[in-house]
């Protein structure tokens, strides 16, 4: 599955990078919710995995202000979130928004449009 593939890279790329991090604390964060990621796309707790690549979108962002992590880094991993968030509200059917919210569209019949 894409998201299990993908979930899997980000993991191993966020270690990659964790490696050269000076400060222990956001060290030991990025690596935790690498773990955590990973895990929850493979048992499809895709909502607490959304939440997850929220915290390291923030992390990876607060990494990059502090010059732990190459601005061209973290343009990356920001980039991959994107993907695989976007992936993973498209099979748990959640609206863009983030709000938890099911999308509904999909729920009702689209009337067919007819040219008089």
């Amino acid at each position: 599955m894409f998201i299990d593939q993908k979930a899997k890279e980000i993991a191993y790329a966020l270690f990659r990078v964790a490696v050269y991090i000076r400060r222990p604390y956001l060290r030991t964060r990025i690596e935790h919710l690498a773990f955590r990621l990973a895990e929850q796309v493979a048992t499809d707790e895709l909502k607490p995995g959304i939440k997850t690549l929220t915290s390291l979108s923030i992390l990876i962002e607060l990494g990059k202000q502090v010059n732990e992590i190459e601005k061209n880094n973290s343009l990356i991993f920001l980039r991959e979130f994107g993907a695989l968030n976007a992936a993973m509200r498209q099979i748990a059917e959640l609206d863009s928004a983030n709000t938890g919210v099911p999308s509904l569209d999909s729920m009702f019949s689209k009337q067919p449009i007819t040219i008089p």
